[in-house]
Order: C-alpha cells, then structure tokens, then sequence
C-alpha cells in the first residue's frame, strides 16, 4: 500500500501526470494488493502461495488488457519482450508482421539489451 500511496502523492504533485498513472508497476501493485485483499490472512499450505502469485498474474493481465486501448507508454516493453523472446526461440514464433515502434528500435540498436554470453 505504501507504493500506491506514494504514486498517489507523486501524481498530485505531478498534476495527474498520465505516464505514471499507467505504469506496469502501479498496475502490478494493483494486482497484489487485490489479491492480497481477497485473502486476509496468509495461506496454511505453501501450494496456495502459487495460487495467489497465479491470480495477481491473471488480475495484472486483466488490468493491462483494459488499460490497452488508452495506455501505450510502456507498449515498447512489450514489444522488446516479444522481439527478445522471438529472438531465443525462433522455430516457436513467427515472424512478426508489422514493424517495431520508434522507441523499441532504440533498444534494439543498443548491444546492452542483447542477451548475456555464457
């Protein structure tokens, strides 16, 4: 709770500054703390533990899914994700169709985001 208050203060300080509003971290913060109020004491059994950790990722892609249409400051992280993913395990995914974003080709032009030799 603490995070979403300081984001909360950060944004009024900001003046409703819609970047931070949006961020993937606000928005995973938000996921734990549902999930966390739905469950308020912690779980008797470890197996639970991945269940909660299962439903804040699910509730995550929920509010992403939801923030889409309107929230596409991060969507070049996404888009790295993808690349980098694609990258490792080419036979599984296919050549992507449309071009990346100005600010994924950034990333991609610097060495420091590639993957790390052995």
């Amino acid at each position: 709770r603490s995070h979403l208050m300081s984001v909360a203060v950060c944004v009024l300080l900001l003046f409703g500054n819609e970047l931070l509003l949006h961020h993937m971290l606000v928005t995973q913060c938000l996921a734990i703390l549902a999930v966390l109020t739905l469950r308020p004491r912690p779980p008797q059994r470890r197996a639970l533990f991945w269940v909660d950790g299962a439903l804040a990722l699910a509730v995550f892609g929920l509010l992403r899914m939801l923030q889409a249409p309107f929230a596409t400051a991060d969507e070049h992280v996404g888009e790295i994700m993808i690349a980098k993913i694609r990258k490792l395990l080419p036979d599984y995914f296919p050549v992507e169709e449309k071009p990346p974003s100005f600010n994924a080709r950034l990333y991609f032009a610097v060495s420091v985001f590639d993957f790390m030799d052995w």
